[in-house]
């Protein structure tokens, strides 16, 4: 068996294509919450102690929507059986969000899928393939309409649901990371959450962000296409980031929440830009499940998102406000 998992932080480097390494002014705080490596950079002249609050703030949300940390919120509601649960505020308008984009997706992309990936376990350091009657039995508990929701900030999970924020809490967190930022007079910075990143005001002289896309069948850093912008999201979701392989056969992390096993529609990454992160995260994951065609439907039906999908073959789709981007440059994936 073969395993192999590849950090989109790195991947995209921030690119730092920017020439962010001459930014004397810049300061660079690390962390580990989510499961990953957080960074928080600023430039400009910014106060370390801000950047050492703002971590502390990701801290606190990943204590409150940790999956496996006894006494946050998504623990608790998976433990309820059932019984409602009352949430904090932060939590209950994530869950809102949640559902929003299961119903825009029509249930691709999905926070019930948790029996799933406690199935697959792809964080083990020996995964394997679950058997089809574990699978099946899994499925009948996956189900976004399993999740109610009241006044309150109250919830409740029927039928053996079980939530995971995974693909869409480091998003939401990112956009509260920088709400608190900007608050506190920070014009200039970009937040790195385990490859979900956030960049807003530029670089402090002025000139914009250039980051890069990793391309899905090459080496980790190798590009196949850099964007420049001063106020944008980027999340990408990919079959590269974490898989084993077994007899030959890949399996990916990137689990159909309708079939119980890793998603196979000809894509190999997608990369959601937006404003908002919390949009990115969940819509690169609900992309990715719904395919190239129906993906793309969703993201021309939403203002403001743009997106790149890159095909196993090395083909690169992209929506139709990136047809004449002059900031988008595609270079030759699969090569």
């Amino acid at each position: 068996m073969k395993q192999r998992s590849m950090s989109l932080v790195l991947c995209l480097l921030l690119a730092v294509l920017s020439g962010c390494t001459g930014q004397k002014q810049s300061v660079s705080k690390t962390d580990f919450a989510f499961d990953t490596v957080i960074t928080l950079t600023a430039y400009g002249g910014v106060d370390t102690a801000v950047l050492d609050e703002a971590l502390a703030l990701c801290q606190r949300y990943d204590a409150l929507l940790s999956r496996t940390e006894p006494g946050s919120d998504v623990f608790n509601l998976n433990a309820a059986q059932g019984e409602w649960v009352k949430v904090d505020e932060q939590t209950y308008a994530l869950l809102e969000r949640a559902t929003a984009y299961s119903e825009l997706s029509a249930g691709c992309f999905d926070i019930t899928t948790a029996p799933l990936t406690q199935l697959w376990n792809f964080k083990t350091e020996q995964p394997r393939v679950p058997g089809k009657e574990a699978i099946e039995e899994a499925l009948t508990k996956v189900d976004y309409h399993k999740i109610e929701m009241r006044d309150g900030n109250e919830v409740r999970l029927n039928g053996g649901a079980q939530i995971d924020l995974g693909g869409i809490a480091k998003g939401y967190v990112a956009d509260r990371v920088a709400e608190f930022l900007k608050d506190r007079g920070v014009r200039h910075a970009i937040i790195d959450l385990g490859g979900n990143v956030l960049a807003f005001g530029g670089l402090a002289d002025g000139r914009p962000f250039t980051i890069g896309i990793q391309d899905p069948a090459g080496e980790r850093g190798t590009l196949m296409a850099t964007y420049t912008a001063t106020d944008l999201s980027w999340v990408t979701s990919g079959s590269y980031e974490r898989y084993f392989e077994v007899d030959g056969q890949r399996y990916h992390h990137i689990l159909d929440p309708k079939t119980g096993y890793p998603v196979q529609n000809g894509l190999a990454s997608v990369t959601i830009f937006s404003s908002q992160s919390v949009e990115g995260d969940a819509l690169s994951t609900a992309c990715f499940v719904a395919g190239p065609e129906k993906g793309m439907a969703i993201i021309e039906s939403q203002p403001g998102v743009e997106a790149l999908f890159v095909l196993t073959g090395g083909e690169v789709l992209r929506s139709s406000g990136l047809e004449n981007d002059e900031n988008l440059k595609i270079m030759a994936a699969g090569q």
